[in-house]
C-alpha cells in the first residue's frame, strides 16, 4: 500500500464494485423491490469477493476460528462503513440539489435530511454484514484436511 493512501486498491475496487451492484439494482425495474432494500448487502457480499479474489486471500482448512471471524467482523465493518460513507455523500450533493431547486417547507427539510442520515446507515449496516457474510463463506468453503 502506498504511502498516503487510506485504503488498498483491492479494497476500493471492491468497494466500487459494492456500489456500482447497488445501483445496477436500483435500476432494473422490477427487481428494484427487492434490490433497493438487498442491493447494499447484495453488493458488499460481490465487493468482498473481488478483494479476496484480488488479494489471493486463502483461509486455513477445517471452520473458522473465534479470531478469524472477528477479523472477517473488523474489514466488514470497514468495508461498510467506508460504503456508508460514499453513499452518504451521494445522498447530501441529492439533498442540497433538491432543497436548492424545490421550495421545500421546514418539516420537508427535515425529513430530507433524517432520511440521508436513516438510509446511510442502513447501507453502513447492510454492507458490512454482506461483506462479512461473504468472508465466512469463503472460509467455510475451504475444504477441510483429510487425516492421511
Amino acid at each position: 500500500m502506498p504511502p498516503g493512501s487510506i485504503l488498498p486498491g483491492p479494497m476500493l475496487k471492491g468497494i466500487l464494485l459494492a456500489l456500482g451492484i447497488m445501483f445496477l439494482l436500483m435500476l432494473i425495474p422490477i427487481v428494484d423491490f427487492v434490490g433497493i432494500p438487498f442491493g447494499p448487502f447484495i453488493g458488499a457480499y460481490y465487493g468482498m469477493a473481488s478483494v479476496r479474489a484480488s488479494t489471493g486471500e486463502v483461509f486455513p482448512p477445517g471452520p473458522p476460528s473465534g479470531a478469524q471471524i472477528g477479523a472477517f467482523a473488523i474489514k466488514g465493518a470497514i468495508f461498510g462503513g467506508v460504503l456508508g460513507l460514499l453513499v452518504s455523500m451521494i445522498l447530501v450533493v441529492v439533498g442540497v440539489i433538491l432543497m436548492l431547486t424545490i421550495d421545500l417547507s421546514g418539516r420537508f427539510i427535515l425529513l430530507l435530511w433524517l432520511a440521508v442520515v436513516v438510509f446511510t446507515m442502513y447501507v453502513a449496516t447492510m454492507a458490512a454484514m454482506g461483506a462479512m457474510y461473504s468472508q465466512i463463506r469463503a472460509a467455510k468453503a475451504q475444504p477441510a484436511e483429510e487425516p492421511a
